[in-house]
Order: structure tokens, then sequence, then C-alpha cells
């Protein structure tokens, strides 16, 4: 990472500074929340872009788990499939399944 210069260093934080003052003071937000903000900002994983969970029909719940590169990783309580795509819904791309019980002991 690059460093960053002495004044330019001192501006970022006064910034920073002030942005805590408002968030503190107009909302009433206080330093962990504040604190909370940029790390959530962070990203979390390497490959997960994002979790959902649906029913899919018939009360069968599904952890979904997108991926960045765009494929996508299907779990139920019996087996995990994996799609190429988000457009697995409409059936427009290719799956995998590994059932659990296929697995043995």
């Amino acid at each position: 990472m690059k460093q960053l210069d002495n004044n330019l260093e001192q501006r970022l934080r006064k910034r920073i500074f002030d942005l805590s003052e408002i968030l503190s003071r107009e909302l009433g937000m206080s330093e962990s929340d504040i604190n909370g903000l940029v790390k959530d900002s962070e990203p979390k994983h390497t490959y997960i872009k994002e979790t959902s969970t649906q029913n899919t029909g018939g009360n069968v719940m599904v952890d979904f788990v997108e991926l960045k590169n765009g494929n996508v990783i299907g779990i139920s309580d019996d087996c995990v499939v994996l799609y190429k795509s988000k457009d697995w819904w409409a059936g427009a791309t290719e799956s995998k399944a590994l059932y659990f019980d296929e697995i043995g002991d």
C-alpha cells in the first residue's frame, strides 16, 4: 500500500474527525456505531458476494451463496447444488447436485 504524505494524512484525519463529530452530534451515534460503519464497509470475504435464503416452493428453504465470479451455491438440508449463475430459478443455468446421503458416514 502506498504511504500517504504527512500533509494528506493530517487532512484526511481532520475530515474523518469532522464526520465523526457530525454523526455523533446530529444523529446521536456512539463511537462504536461510527467505528462499525467503517468495519461494515470493508470486504468480509474473498469469494462471497452475498448470501440469501429463499423458499423454493413446498416450504423448502434454501440458503444461497452468490460468489463474486457469478457462480451460486444452493444449500438445503439434504444437498448442495452448484449453479453457473443466478439464473438458476428460470432454469437457464447448468447445475450439479451433491446429496448428503450419497456421501456416507
